[in-house]
């Protein structure tokens, strides 16, 4: 005879009783701002379950990602997963490959947020993280120096760019700084020491030449452009590009004034690299 009631499938019994869970269901409150109802809704479809119970029993999964959909619902991925919508991650990391222990899950797991805007803390990451551990010469030691050099110079144009698709996401120009520049204090580049260091000097004219492209670039537009591809604008699409245009050569102008920008630009001007004689001054 048929047992009465609703059977309860076997994976749903162990999600909902393990402790491991418990754990990423409390980081997905704590990061994510989850309510109670979303998680018991998320829990409750069988695919979530499995997905759970995968990375936490097998080997082969290494990554667990955890993100918010349209409505607050929950949704989990792997590493090859993205999210159409601009939310933030739980990214979850097994520290070794294998199977997560029941007791000590704690000390298995590296935990990482992924904001809804990667852009803007790419180039931070990069400057605070990549070049800090890449650049530090204790890590250096057994690289040829002209090694070194270049992975650091890759490591800012990477970084340079990362700058500069942040700035067009937002629909402005961001002119950015090299990062020796930004790593020194104002003695040293104040300091005569300055003029004999080849690798400062290099930085600060290839960021110049970048300044230069981007500035092109924003006095080339032309509000014509959609005439000639055969629209037909009205005034509002007139007006609405030279507002444009003014905020991002106020913008430029603004970068251009700060202070580690006139003091690089001094660096430049004394230079023995013929760069004498140019006039970096407020318009």
């Amino acid at each position: 005879m048929a047992e009465a009631g609703v059977r309860v499938p076997l994976e749903q019994v162990k999600a909902v009783s393990d402790e491991r869970v418990d754990f990423l269901r409390e980081q997905a409150f704590s990061v994510l701002r989850l309510k109670t109802d979303k998680w018991n809704r998320f829990i409750g479809l069988e695919e979530n379950q499995r997905a759970l119970l995968d990375f936490l029993d097998q080997s082969w999964r290494e990554y667990l990602i955890l993100f918010m959909g349209p409505g607050g619902t929950l949704h989990a991925g792997d590493e090859q997963s993205s999210s159409s919508w601009k939310t933030k991650l739980l990214s979850v990391l097994k520290k070794r490959k294998g199977v997560v222990s029941k007791t000590s899950f704690r000390s298995q797991l590296w935990l990482g947020e992924v904001p809804a805007l990667p852009l803007d803390y790419t180039p931070i990451i990069i400057s605070q993280v990549f070049v800090s551990l890449i650049g530090c010469p204790l890590n250096q030691r057994v690289w040829p120096r002209v090694v070194g050099q270049d992975i650091c110079r890759h490591l800012e144009h990477l970084r340079s760019q990362a700058v500069t698709l942040r700035g067009r996401a937002h629909g402005q120009i961001l002119l950015p700084l090299p990062l020796c520049v930004e790593r020194r204090d104002e003695r040293q580049l104040s300091s005569d020491s300055c003029l004999i260091d080849r690798t400062l000097l290099y930085s600060i004219e290839t960021m110049v030449i970048h300044w230069c492209q981007l500035m092109g670039s924003v006095l080339q537009r032309d509000s014509s452009k959609l005439l000639r591809q055969g629209d037909h604008p009205g005034p509002t699409a007139e007006l609405s590009f030279w507002a444009k245009q003014k905020d991002n050569l106020l913008g430029i102008q603004k970068q251009v004034e700060m202070k580690w920008s006139i003091t690089f630009m001094s660096i430049v001007n004394v230079s023995v690299y013929g760069f004498k004689g140019i006039v970096w001054s407020k318009s």
